[in-house]
């Protein structure tokens, strides 16, 4: 099994190696090792929480550890871990009070930038890998930017070697990293049903020219833009792009240290991209980690179940003090039903049902899989326990809930479901 990494984490590994540390990176841990089962690489990296914390800002060990172990829980749905995860080191508390103006009012997200891409050749939403949340957005993109002509998906997270993609449909381990999450296996699922081609544009082995001047993680904003222009408007005159990327890459604005990949395609391409930010306006494990403007508009009752843009009769929608994208997008706060993020129901055509799994001898996956796709396949939905209801959000369509032990992979029980209503 291929576990693919992305090329700034394989970086940050080396350094790591190569220093002789008494402990690996914790990148490391995530590799795939004989004998694995489905939680292997969380559950070393779980047990493996003291020794990194002891070690504290050793090679900044401590926040390496804190940011894999967020992406990681969230892979399995641990929602509320997953923020608290990041924010231990990731976040900071913001005591500064924001205010709306009385005229504000929300509007939905996807509706309001599918109008402004009326216009528009290239769409770049961004993510914070922790949190799954942020994928909802591009999922209600696809079809309303569909109808608008767009057809081609590229995202940070496609590795370039999974070349059956398209054909298959579906991702599987070695799709990339932050495709192995649920909410985005979906994001993908849904991308081809309706006929977009899928993109790859993060930068690869091979790429860094001999003597090369810049930075390693300028050259990868280069190369991701170099990618994307290259595989899509420079292979299509007519293409039309939804881009999805991670964070700060799609800025279009430089600072004295970095050139993000947003202003490299700008630049590169001349093609002005209608840049959305939605990793600066979300939820955190804590109130006081969220930008005032978030809580504000939170205490107002502006926050619904899906993404919003706040907008005011007398100016241009609410920002933070950011002028690197074009607008900035409000996220939902999850709310828990059953121990899950209550946002999972916006998946499409999901209905939420409780199974109750007999107690494990140690940590089980259970997994939500299709007929017809491969045992390889990331699952529709997916939690860990050592048993007990489990919250799950289904097709509703036949499916197989596979219960196995996270450390060996063994088949503890698999339940027929299907939801008809």
């Amino acid at each position: 099994m291929t576990r693919t990494l992305p090329f700034v984490l394989l970086a940050a590994l080396a350094v790591g190696d190569v220093a002789g540390q008494p402990l690996p990176s914790p990148y490391g841990l995530t590799f795939p090792r004989d004998g694995d089962g489905p939680l292997s690489a969380l559950l070393r990296l779980r047990d493996a929480e003291a020794d990194y914390r002891a070690a504290g800002d050793s090679l900044d060990y401590w926040s390496r550890y804190t940011q894999v172990r967020a992406w990681m829980e969230a892979e399995v749905g641990a929602h509320r871990d997953a923020l608290a995860w990041f924010d231990e080191t990731g976040g900071w508390a913001r005591d500064s009070v924001g205010t709306l103006p009385p005229s504000a009012r929300a509007v939905d997200a996807a509706r309001y930038i599918a109008e402004a891409a009326e216009r528009e050749r290239v769409v770049m939403v961004n993510e914070a890998h922790h949190d799954a949340s942020s994928r909802l957005l591009t999922i209600e993109l696809l079809p309303l930017l569909y109808e608008r002509g767009f057809r081609y998906l590229a995202a940070e997270s496609f590795a370039a070697s999974d070349t059956a993609l398209n054909a298959r449909g579906y991702p599987v381990d070695s799709t990339g990293v932050y495709t192995r999450e649920p909410t985005f296996a979906a994001l993908v699922r849904e991308a081809v049903r309706l006929g977009y081609t899928l993109v790859p544009y993060e930068i690869e082995h091979g790429d860094e020219p001999e003597g090369d001047t810049l930075s390693r993680q300028q050259r990868r904003d280069f190369e991701q833009a170099r990618h994307l222009a290259e595989r899509t408007v420079g292979l299509d005159a007519d293409a039309r792009v939804l881009v999805h990327a991670g964070y700060a890459h799609i800025n279009e604005a430089a600072t004295e240290y970095w050139t993000p990949m947003g202003l490299y395609f700008r630049e590169r391409t001349g093609i002005d991209p209608f840049t959305v930010n939605q990793t600066a306006l979300g939820e955190a494990s804590l109130p006081a980690y969220e930008d005032p403007a978030y809580r504000a508009a939170d205490a107002a009752g502006l926050l619904g179940p899906s993404p919003v843009v706040i907008v005011d009769a007398e100016g241009p929608p609410l920002a933070p003090t950011d002028a690197a994208v074009d607008l900035h997008v409000f996220r939902p706060r999850a709310g828990d039903v059953g121990g899950r993020p209550a946002w999972l129901a916006q998946l499409p055509n999901r209905a939420r049902v409780e199974i109750d799994i007999a107690p494990c001898p140690q940590t089980c996956e259970v997994a939500v899989r299709r007929s017809g796709e491969s045992a390889e396949a990331v699952p529709l939905d997916r939690a860990a326990t050592t048993g007990g209801p489990v919250t799950l959000y289904v097709p509703r369509e036949p499916v197989v809930v596979v219960v196995r032990d996270g450390r060996t992979g063994e088949t503890m029980a698999e339940h027929a479901l299907t939801i008809t209503d």
